[in-house]
């Protein structure tokens, strides 16, 4: 069984007056790359306007059903000629309608806020992610430019224990138990009633970054086995031959639609690592935490924004009751087995494959060999069977699996990365505005 969905604001009617103050933060950190010389401006402005738009009117709260009294916050962003065309003609006033090409897109980014430790408040839901959402939207919009056949969604995934979030007893038990699992089953159950049927033309990317690296690679572990299992079942029911091999085939093949990417994992350090380097991992984690919450005095941490995202959010899912004292009760367990199992540690599958983004130096993770090897040693052959797989080409990846990894030159953690974000939002405008002239 499948979980089930329920509608956000006005039952999906198009609401055009809620716009998340987030964006106005945006567009005002923005205006060292887009000012009013800009001429690519009014394209951001438009681009930023749709993303608003369907942000809100594609809130919803998903509830699991194989998981009683366990949910999440959701909403999603489509990029489609809609929006191409409003890039192309910022003057063009229309409302961005939904489309066959919002339910059935192409290419499919499936995000998810890391664990968060704020229970019952405004924090960790959907919304929360709209940083990365709108990064990923301004990247989609080339390759729609293109490809006029295709469509490029993101879908946002808040927190159990987050903005309208809930953490059934089970769920609950299974987070303490087994960790991340838990969190990997549950956003497998939402991920494969969306996406519904894997083809050829289809791309899934399960993305996290930090901490949500860790949910992230346990949910891509358990969407393959889910479309694994439901592939066996639709074969059997056709009285085909489902051996080693078919599975064989079948599970590279979705190795090849379905990419697990991990951006500056945290707390995925080996179990038996010794205790000082847990420790560093778990210094780094707190200074996150702390900078996060305290190291800010304008923009998202600002008091005055925090006052305007609660009034926002306030017109979100007012049909679910509040927070019992049960609830607040499982939802802090949730928190504290998910900063438990952080600082235990979540070693990656290495049977699977994944690409990971990781700084030059990040004080959450405590894995510099991997990144000097990476830096300076590019074509080191390794002599361990483990390493050797890991640092194989990528055609034998997919065959043995393995993780590759990629260094991002930058010091640090995973802070306000936006604001790196506009020069390439810049010229991705400019390159839709010149490979498109015409919009239809």
């Amino acid at each position: 069984m499948i979980g089930e969905t329920h509608q956000g604001v006005g039952e999906g009617q198009p609401n055009l007056e809620l716009r998340d103050p987030f964006f106005d933060v945006v567009e005002n950190d923005a205006r060292q790359v887009f000012s009013e010389n800009n001429p690519q401006t009014a394209s951001f402005k438009a681009v930023l306007k749709d993303i608003g738009h369907q942000a809100v009117n594609n809130f919803a709260i998903w509830r699991s059903s194989e998981y009683a009294d366990t949910g999440f916050s959701t909403t999603s962003i489509v990029v489609d000629r809609q929006m191409v065309n409003h890039a192309i003609n910022p003057e063009d006033n229309s409302v961005q309608e939904p489309t066959e090409a919002h339910k059935s897109p192409k290419k499919r980014v499936f995000w998810f806020i890391e664990p968060h430790f704020h229970m019952g408040s405004t924090a960790g839901g959907a919304f929360w992610t709209l940083a990365t959402g709108t990064d990923r939207t301004f990247r989609g919009l080339t390759e729609v430019a293109n490809d006029p056949g295709i469509s490029f969604r993101t879908d946002l995934l808040g927190s159990p224990v987050g903005f309208k979030g809930r953490a059934g007893k089970k769920f609950t038990q299974e987070a303490v138990d087994d960790g991340f699992d838990a969190h990997g089953k549950l956003y497998a159950e939402y991920i494969e009633q969306a996406v519904g049927e894997i083809d050829e033309n289809t791309r899934i990317v399960i993305n996290g970054a930090s901490r949500g690296a860790v949910t992230a690679e346990k949910t891509y572990h358990f969407v393959i086995e889910r479309f694994m299992q439901k592939h066996a079942r639709q074969i059997q029911e056709r009285g085909e031959k489902y051996g080693p091999e078919e599975e064989k085939i079948y599970r590279q093949f979705l190795y090849q639609h379905i990419q697990g990417l991990y951006d500056e994992p945290a707390g995925v350090h080996r179990k038996d690592l010794l205790l000082p380097f847990k420790a560093a991992n778990e210094a780094g984690l707190m200074i996150e935490d702390t900078v996060r919450r305290f190291g800010f005095k304008e923009g998202f941490l600002s008091k005055d924004f925090e006052a305007k995202e609660k009034a926002f959010l306030a017109n979100f899912g007012q049909d679910v009751p509040e927070y019992t004292p049960e609830d607040l009760a499982r939802a802090r367990r949730v928190a504290g087995a998910e900063a438990f199992h952080l600082v235990l540690g979540n070693p990656q599958d290495r049977t699977e494959p994944g690409h990971n983004r990781l700084p030059v130096f990040d004080p959450t993770n405590t894995r510099p060999g991997k990144i000097i090897r990476e830096l300076f040693r590019r074509h080191h052959k390794p002599n361990t069977p483990g390493e050797r797989e890991e640092w194989e080409s990528e055609e034998s990846k997919l065959e043995k699996g393995g993780k590759r990894t990629t260094v991002i030159k930058r010091l640090g953690h995973y802070h306000a990365f936006w604001r790196d974000s506009y020069s390439r939002w810049e010229k991705n405008i400019a390159a839709v505005r010149r490979w498109a002239p015409n919009p239809h």
